[in-house]
């Protein structure tokens, strides 16, 4: 990496699940639980946290996605270890079925 860029500043991984149309209410907390307890044993994991909209009612936010995970990492090694840790690859087998569509969107901060 040039510049030091990601190398200790921390790196914040946004993730947003709309899912498809009758998703069951278990099947939406099995997703959150696994979440929790597959992303969260990932070794680079520094925090996460995982939620619904909180249906803040102004025109900026978008309270369209169903599930929201917010990952915190050390680095950018740190994430690009967490991409290809077997816990997140299972993660991504075990629900994408019920994903219409999925946004990320990832962030050094300043």
């Amino acid at each position: 990496m040039t510049n030091g860029v990601g190398q200790g500043r921390g790196f914040v991984h946004m993730v947003f699940f709309w899912l498809k149309q009758g998703t069951p209410e278990d099947r939406i907390q099995y997703l959150i639980e696994d979440c929790k307890t597959r992303l969260g044993s990932i070794a680079s994991v520094k925090d996460l946290k995982v939620g619904r909209p909180a249906g803040t009612a102004r025109d900026v936010v978008d309270n369209s996605y169903d599930v929201s995970l917010v990952v915190l990492f050390e680095n950018r090694e740190g994430h690009d270890y967490y991409q290809m840790a077997r816990q997140h690859i299972e993660f991504i087998e075990r629900n994408e079925e019920i994903w219409e569509r999925v946004q990320v969107y990832d962030m050094i901060p300043e």
